[in-house]
């Protein structure tokens, strides 16, 4: 059966729903409740994480612990372009949202005023970290001074720099292209410290194995690596003399590995700078004869890194996060995950960490936040759920609205719930026509084909959440009896006892909102 038609239904409501103007989430309120539940995880930029409505005061529990990212985090990403703010903004989104990154690791230099401004208003909106860059060049000149001034300027008075920034690396490779010696480079590592320390920015060097134990081995390269507070790792095995398939190049990646963890001292570690190139260029040739780039070893790699997952996750300092480098081939060719076409040159849903345990059935969670009035509790769960699932490469990504989008998976249960929690969050009453005829429709489709959505418990609740979202009114329990009823009232008996239908509402002026 083909993939269209098993999902034909879902598509269906997807278009009626897209067929008509989205309204925004409404903060609820609910007259009787138990007390909504806490979402997981609920610290920065862990998935499922919902950005504040305002700046919190502190970062008292802001960010998650390092020991909690391992595996895939995310890109890098090259700024030479100056991109737009509603270019960063829709391409941070994108990095999020497909790809359930955590961190964006800024690449390249642009010294466009306010463009830092511009990196952290599009972080903020997509809830990724990032990790930002003084760049050096290659030609020993001394531009990066003034952009170290601006970017600390920016982090200084932008007031959600600090939510947002993971970390100010040194680089890229300042140590391979002899920008700086190790010892000024170390000077300038301990400066910015003390000139972030207020704002809780850890500060590192973005660079390569080789530079600090090879090429500045004997003055002064790895008393950088004590002086940095993280271990930004470039691992890029096709430069290797030994490269020749992606597949072939774990040794030369562990090699790498392990002397950074023997100079690490227990300090987190990524591969910041980390890929295989797809073609090479003028900037990008292999010194082995026996190198072989193309896309199939570009993608080779990355699951690659997947099948080393648990070796990753073991090492010192809570695991090893990497970054794919890098964004798009526009960016840096033959590097990319996306070709300059736009189009994604192979499937890409690596594994990364996650920080809760994801129930196989969402129904009972799901439930549980709705008939609580959590309609942010309940969006988190969905998202966190589906992004924690492997989907086929061809199962398509349905937009809805601007914001929102439903992955159609091969769970039956897991499409109705992610379309359930769309539907109710644009939930009015009685008010909104559309949105009750697609609930109805919605359920009917799905409870026709039988299975535990069509089970009397599931029946029930979603009875209540009908009543409680949409005013539809439960079904009786048994069949009208006016009659009886005015004879019951006649002779001084009461009536038949209605239940009290609990409610959402708009949440009126002082009183606190649910989301």
């Amino acid at each position: 059966m083909k993939l269209a038609a098993v999902f034909s239904p879902a598509l269906a409501f997807a278009g009626i729903v897209l067929a008509h103007p989205l309204e925004p989430t409404r903060t609820l309120q609910v007259d009787t409740r138990a007390p909504a539940a806490n979402a997981p995880p609920n610290c920065f930029p862990a998935l499922g994480f919902t950005m504040p409505s305002a700046v919190p005061s502190s970062l008292t529990n802001w960010w998650c612990s390092p020991s909690t990212e391992y595996a895939f985090v995310g890109f890098s990403y090259e700024v030479t372009e100056c991109q737009s703010l509603t270019k960063l903004r829709t391409e941070f989104l994108d990095i999020r949202q497909r790809f359930k990154s955590r961190y964006v690791r800024l690449y390249g230099f642009c010294d466009r005023t306010g463009f830092y401004n511009d990196i952290v208003d599009a972080a903020w909106r997509a809830g990724v970290g990032v990790q930002a860059l003084i760049w050096f060049g290659f030609d020993g000149t001394d531009e990066w001074i003034g952009r170290r001034d601006t970017l600390f300027a920016t982090l200084h008075s932008n007031p959600k720099a600090k939510f947002v920034t993971r970390a100010v690396q040194f680089g890229s490779e300042p140590l391979f292209d002899w920008v700086l010696n190790p010892r000024d480079l170390i000077t300038q590592v301990n400066a910015a410290k003390k000139n972030l320390s207020s704002l809780q920015i850890p500060v590192t060097v973005s660079d390569l194995a080789y530079s600090f134990k090879d090429l500045h081995a004997s003055d002064g390269g790895p008393d950088v690596l004590k002086a940095i507070d993280y271990i930004d790792a470039h691992i890029l095995p096709f430069f290797s003399t030994k490269a020749s398939i992606a597949n072939n190049s774990w040794p030369i990646v562990l090699s790498d590995l392990n002397y950074f963890i023997s100079q690490a001292e227990g300090k987190k570690i990524w591969f910041s700078q980390n890929g295989w190139p797809s073609k090479t260029s003028s900037g990008v040739q292999p010194n082995s004869p026996s190198a072989v780039a193309n896309v199939q070893n570009e993608q080779d790699y990355y699951k690659l890194l997947d099948k080393r997952c648990a070796d990753l996750k073991a090492v010192a300092g809570g695991g090893v996060g990497w970054f794919a480098h890098i964004y798009s081939d526009n960016q840096e060719p033959g590097y990319g995950i996306y070709s300059t076409a736009g189009s994604l040159k192979f499937p890409f849903a690596p594994k990364t960490s996650t920080a809760v345990t994801i129930s196989r059935s969402p129904t009972d969670d799901l439930a549980r936040y709705l008939q609580n009035g959590n309609i942010l509790a309940a969006r988190t769960f969905i998202l966190h759920f589906t992004s924690a699932l492997s989907k086929d490469s061809d199962v398509p990504h349905v937009p809805v609205g601007s914001e929102d989008e439903v992955i159609l998976t091969k769970d039956a249960v897991v499409n109705f719930s992610q379309l359930a929690v769309l539907t109710c969050q644009r939930a009015q009453g009685d008010k909104n026509k559309v949105m009750r005829e697609s609930w109805v429709r919605l359920c009917g489709t799905y409870q026709s084909r039988g299975g535990i959505l069509a089970s009397p418990e599931v029946r029930a609740a979603l009875n209540e959440l009908a009543n409680l979202y949409f005013a539809i009114p439960p079904p009786r329990s048994q069949a009208a009896n006016p009659f009886g009823d005015m004879l019951s009232s006649l002779f001084g008996g009461p009536a038949a006892a209605q239940p009290t239908r609990r409610m959402l509402s708009p949440a009126g002026a002082g009183a606190p909102g649910l989301d």
